[in-house]
């Protein structure tokens, strides 16, 4: 019933019962929906459907010419995202500074960021193109601020860790390494390294910094809550972990130390276990 009507309701500027107002004679139903399909107005409403799916297929609809522009830019800023995020990619992995006292194409001490842009542009049609219509005012969204390159730095960190923490899980077993330190501004972050046995392709020893940990409150309690906060927002499980914390600091309470509060009989070592069995 929904595919006698679904034509009509589109095609059709026809009242009909169905979509209308209604229908409650269920007995007579079939006769009906017969008679409906057998209309000339369906027919034509059918005919009209075919037609355009025909012509959606095959891009010559009436508003193909629009289409087209909408595709290419499309496909322009496309491009134009895979050079920028290439650009970052090659300045956090050599640990270059991305930004100058500028925040502009084309001048001077605008940064490592912006210079690179510059020079792929010099080569590369997409980006020479890019650059050709911010100084000519044809766009003002170039995306080269500084709040794009964070977002974009920002997006592809969590993919970076989200893969690093994937690999951690099929491990199964894993350490966790911590170290605390104050910052310039006096504030308590705790670093996060994991190493683990990677087992996908060839089996090798993988260890990575995950992030740091802000640290409120530096004595054992506040240590061991921050990071079993953060275990968790990772989805890891404490009794994975086959070592012991390593803190590069004092805390506070020795009596509280993260150590103490973590140790369970049940989380032996897996050497310990293997030779039990």
């Amino acid at each position: 019933m929904l595919s006698t009507v679904f034509f009509c309701k589109l095609f059709s500027n026809n009242k009909i019962a169905l979509i209308e107002d209604g229908y409650s004679d269920w007995k007579n139903i079939s006769c009906h929906l017969s008679s409906q399909e057998c209309s000339p107005k369906h027919c034509e409403s059918v005919s009209r459907w075919a037609e355009l799916k025909m012509r959606l297929n095959e891009g010559i609809t009436i508003d193909k010419q629009n289409q087209k522009i909408i595709n290419a830019k499309t496909v322009h800023w496309q491009n134009v995202f895979e050079r920028l995020l290439a650009i970052i990619q090659f300045l956090a992995q050599h640990n270059l500074a991305f930004r100058g006292s500028s925040e502009k194409v084309n001048q001077r001490d605008n940064g490592n960021f912006l210079a690179f842009v510059e020079l792929i542009g010099k080569f590369d049609p997409v980006l020479q193109e890019h650059l050709r219509r911010i100084t000519s005012d044809e766009i003002h969204d170039h995306y080269h601020g500084k709040r794009i390159q964070n977002e974009l730095i920002t997006l592809m960190a969590d993919k970076v860790k989200e893969t690093i923490l994937d690999s951690a899980r099929q491990a199964k077993y894993f350490s966790i390494i911590l170290d605390c330190t104050p910052d310039q501004s006096h504030k308590e972050q705790m670093s996060f390294t994991i190493r683990f046995v990677d087992i996908k392709e060839e089996v090798s020893l993988r260890e990575h910094f995950v992030g740091f940990i802000v640290v409120e409150d530096s004595t054992g309690q506040g240590l061991t809550n921050a990071f079993l906060d953060e275990l968790q927002k990772c989805n890891l499980e404490i009794r994975r972990s086959r070592q012991q914390l390593n803190y590069a600091t004092k805390v506070k309470t020795i009596k509280n130390h993260p150590k103490s509060k973590l140790r369970r009989p049940l989380d032996k070592p897996l050497g310990k276990k293997l030779q039990q069995k």
